[in-house]
């Protein structure tokens, strides 16, 4: 007689679930059934102050240990069978496999981890691409395609009719001279010569959102020049294909402040906003 499936729940520090699923065989060499397979982040700082340039205020962020589900899917005696899922470290699922007697087989996909769109998707057959590969643009479009024949691949197909039109948001304004007639009062305590670069994202109805400092100058000058941005007259929104898209920028700028001078800003050579 067979010994009766063996569950097995192992943890890492009494806590975490690193795996779960049943054995086969007494010795667990013979996974069988539904496993789940745990990554365990810990964090670097467990306790990480950052401003928050909205409310400002300090937001206290804790990082406590966390885990993940890596991937998971069936084991048939001992090889993997249907469908595996596999996850980032942030728990977006990115690829999507079939299995046949522990062999790849039928639909295989892969996902963009920030978007969730459709990256690349073909076919397996004993382990081996077969049949016609698709690859994708971040927004969905077909960028290319390739037919493989017992894993081996032939011409590559680009979408040469596939017209990509993207038109970059900008602002209806002039951003040095509405900043500067809205600094024109304002005394900072920190004086020279400074260069900050302020990321934001724009949104489909034109406004700029989610702002964050890559280059500080100090916080009483970061803020202030955040402050004004986001009140300030809506941009032009980005489109895609004619449609509405949300829109990353950053606006690098060289702002002096002296004692006796109203603040003067302009942008440094060479650079206006750029999408990043």
């Amino acid at each position: 007689m067979m010994a009766p499936e063996r569950p097995i729940h192992q943890k890492q520090f009494h806590t975490f679930y690193m795996t779960i699923g049943t054995f086969k065989d007494e010795q667990f060499t013979i996974p069988h059934g539904k496993f789940i397979y745990y990554k365990l982040l810990k964090p670097i700082n467990p306790v990480q102050y950052k401003y928050n340039y909205v409310t400002h205020k300090t937001d206290t962020i804790k990082w406590v240990p966390k885990n993940y589900v890596i991937s998971k899917g069936y084991y048939l005696n001992g090889g993997k069978e249907g469908k595996w899922l596999e996850y980032t470290e942030k728990g977006v699922l990115y690829r999507v496999s079939n299995f046949q007697n522990n062999k790849l087989n039928g639909t295989y996909q892969e996902y963009y981890p920030l978007s969730g769109g459709l990256f690349e998707e073909g076919n397996y057959v004993n382990g081996t691409k077969d049949g016609i590969w698709y690859s994708f643009g971040f927004y969905g479009d077909t960028s290319s395609m390739v037919n493989y024949k017992n894993g081996v691949a032939g011409k590559w197909i680009f979408n040469k009719n596939k017209k990509e039109e993207f038109t970059d948001g900008k602002p209806q304004y002039d951003i040095i001279q509405y900043l500067s007639l809205e600094l024109a009062n304002t005394k900072f305590s920190k004086i020279g010569t400074f260069n900050g670069l302020y990321h934001f994202v724009l949104t489909k109805e034109g406004k700029l959102v989610q702002p964050s400092v890559s280059t500080s100058v100090d916080l009483e000058i970061d803020s202030a020049i955040i402050d004004k941005l986001l009140a300030a007259p809506n941009w032009e929104p980005a489109y895609y294909n004619k449609k509405l898209v949300n829109f990353p920028v950053s606006i690098n700028l060289e702002i002096i402040t002296s004692k006796k001078k109203p603040v003067q800003i302009s942008y440094p050579l060479h650079t206006r906003y750029i999408r990043f």
